[in-house]
């Protein structure tokens, strides 16, 4: 994110723009998952309540998908990993310089506090959801 938002200039919508593509990223992936098909080939498709949804066009249908279901879990671990991202990308000083730059006396004491805390309760939150893998 640091390498992106260092040669945007400081142009705002160039740096929100490389935030919400990065942000959405960071939560889709959260909702993607793999298989191994009869081929022997991994197949990639994405998470939903009825089970994977394969984004190839894989002619396998002897791979049960179903087990593949979203659950809790992965809500949870998607929601905190978009909110660590998001502590770490907001708190950057390009970024605090750019959106809110009278916060920048401040940003030092936030990193220190919030950027613990935010860690404290992700990993309490993904030790009781772990992931299956």
């Amino acid at each position: 994110m640091k390498v992106l938002v260092d040669t945007s200039n400081n142009q705002g919508a160039v740096e929100l723009l490389y935030f919400d593509t990065v942000s959405f990223n960071c939560l889709f992936s959260c909702f993607t998952d793999s298989y191994k098909g009869t081929d022997g080939r991994n197949h990639y498709g994405v998470v939903t309540k009825d089970g994977l949804w394969p984004l190839s066009d894989s002619s396998d249908k002897s791979t049960d998908l179903s087990q593949y279901k979203l659950r809790l879990g992965d809500l949870a671990h998607a929601l905190l990993s978009l909110l660590v991202f998001a502590v770490v990308a907001l708190l950057t000083p390009n970024i605090v310089g750019c959106y809110y730059s009278s916060f920048e006396s401040t940003q030092k004491t936030l990193l220190v506090v919030l950027l613990p805390v935010v860690g404290v309760i992700s990993i309490t939150v993904f030790a009781v959801f772990p992931q299956q893998c």
